[in-house]
């Protein structure tokens, strides 16, 4: 969606993944600790298990061969871009790049999944590139016909301060928010 929203709006991409890194770091965190209390306190909503032992040559040992190949598909994505090592663009080859190794790896590179992700890439890529045009081709409209002067004139008339126009503002997109799915 980041990658979506920098292109229409003609700002880097790479500067908009940065700034949403500590905010998702946040988020998460957040998310975690209210899961956390909540099973503090009532442990009955928690999922009941036994947990077995497990040496932890075994633990290294899975660790290596399913954690590490995602965190280094993760760090040719977004650690390159962050690093300025790569743009977008080249950290997304990348890490197509790395996924196909890592599907060669494990044993399941072969040509129908080529073709099938092929085709996943097209339906996505097509998508997005419509939803671009069409956005696109919206600002327009709304520019020429003179609507965006019109509504930024009635704003300027309530003789409102900034918070509550902003507030507005963030209450019309979490609106239209509730009736738009995400992109991907």
């Amino acid at each position: 969606m980041a990658v979506l929203l920098a292109a229409i709006a003609g700002i880097s991409i790479g500067k908009l993944l940065i700034a949403g890194f500590i905010p998702g770091l946040l988020l998460a965190s957040l998310y975690s600790a209210y899961i956390i209390v909540r099973c503090i306190i009532d442990p009955t909503i928690a999922p009941a298990y036994e947990v077995e032992r497990t040496p932890l040559s075994i633990k290294l040992k899975e660790t290596g061969i399913y954690v590490l190949p995602v965190v280094a598909i993760i760090f040719l994505v977004m650690g390159l871009i962050f690093l300025g090592w790569a743009t977008p663009t080249e950290s997304a080859a990348l890490g197509a790049l790395g996924a196909f190794c890592v599907a060669a790896l494990f044993g399941r590179f072969n040509t129908r999944m080529v073709g099938r992700c092929a085709m996943s890439t097209i339906r996505t890529a097509g998508m997005v590139l419509i939803i671009i045009a069409c956005a696109q081709t919206y600002s327009q409209i709304v520019s020429f016909s003179g609507i965006s002067k019109a509504v930024a004139a009635w704003v300027v008339g309530l003789n409102l301060s900034a918070i509550p126009v902003i507030l507005l503002m963030m209450l019309i997109l979490l609106v239209l928010g509730c009736f738009m799915d995400t992109v991907v």
